[in-house]
């Protein structure tokens, strides 16, 4: 397998909201999925870290969903 970074003319694409939710979704997924505890840790930290990005229109969501990620961290370390 390789591994390719790109630098100079790269242009990223533009985060969408149907992309953010989805991104949303499957570090959601892959937090209640997986394994390891470190992983689930990782990806905890992973959705922590995006929904720093969500709009400023989406404030009052923006503190219902860190509490559902809380409340999902609780029931899977049972």
């Amino acid at each position: 397998m390789n591994i390719v970074f790109k630098s100079g003319d790269y242009v990223s694409v533009p985060m969408t909201e149907s992309l953010f939710w989805n991104r949303v979704g499957n570090l959601r997924n892959a937090m209640l999925t997986a394994e390891s505890f470190e992983f689930r840790l990782l990806y905890f930290h992973k959705l922590q870290e995006l929904m720093r990005f969500v709009p400023w229109s989406f404030h009052g969501l923006k503190k219902l969903l860190k509490l559902i990620i809380q409340r999902l961290w609780k029931i899977a370390q049972k």
